[in-house]
């Protein structure tokens, strides 16, 4: 799937490459607009993550599994266990607790934030 460059989402952080695999949607009919992306490989994890903190993302749905009909179609990119953490090259940490939704509490770059994440497969 390409994205199209008019409505690709620009990581607006400064801080590396402004690209992600991402796109607002926007309706008639819906209230908010949201973001459609792929779920990230361990290479574009990172840079998931900037994009969720600069849109202050407050909520994440995910629609497929990590592995499907033994395919990889994602990396895992949040933690497991309550009070887990999860460090990638050094430059972000995430810690989750098991509630439903899981709540996710993310820094990078010295910004924090807390998104609820929502998994249906």
């Amino acid at each position: 799937v390409i994205c199209n460059d008019l409505t690709r989402v620009i990581i607006k952080d400064g801080k590396g490459s402004d690209y992600i695999h991402a796109n607002y949607v926007k309706g008639d009919h819906l209230q908010n607009t949201f973001i459609c992306t792929q779920g990230p490989i361990i290479a574009t994890i990172v840079d998931f993550w900037r994009m969720i903190l600069s849109e202050n993302v407050s909520h994440i749905i995910m629609l497929c599994d990590t592995i499907e009909q033994g395919k990889m179609k994602c990396e895992q990119y949040w933690p497991n266990e309550q009070d887990e953490k999860m460090e990638i090259s050094g430059k972000w940490e995430a810690s989750g607790i098991t509630d439903i939704p899981l709540n996710v509490r993310v820094a990078i770059y010295g910004i924090a934030t807390s998104i609820s994440y929502t998994y249906f497969c």
